[in-house]
């Protein structure tokens, strides 16, 4: 069961066993994320682009150009992130870019 909280737009799973804070990145109209480039995207192939949830942080991930099976789906090298988008403002140094949704 899911439930929205009215004042920051988080979505919150309730499980009757555990209660697991998710933090969403889209929330409110003024919600801010840190995005960070790991990688260009031209170095990977675009059918291979996928999101992978850790924690409240979404990873973009891809194929690098040339490693890509496409009859099996599958990636010969493993899947190498693109970028990270975490919630919050990015930290200085960290080479990140703030952005409000």
């Amino acid at each position: 069961m899911f439930f929205v909280d009215p004042e920051t737009g988080d979505v919150i799973d309730v499980d009757l066993a555990t209660a697991v804070y998710k933090p969403s990145l889209r929330g409110a109209a003024s919600a801010v994320k840190c995005i960070k480039v790991k990688r260009p995207l031209s170095t990977f192939d675009k059918r291979s682009i996928r999101t992978v949830v850790r924690g409240v942080a979404r990873v973009l991930v891809g194929c690098p150009k040339g490693s890509w099976q496409p009859r099996k789906q599958r990636c010969k090298v493993g899947l190498k992130a693109y970028e990270t988008i975490t919630p919050g403002r990015c930290k200085r140094g960290s080479g990140g870019k703030t952005q409000r949704s």
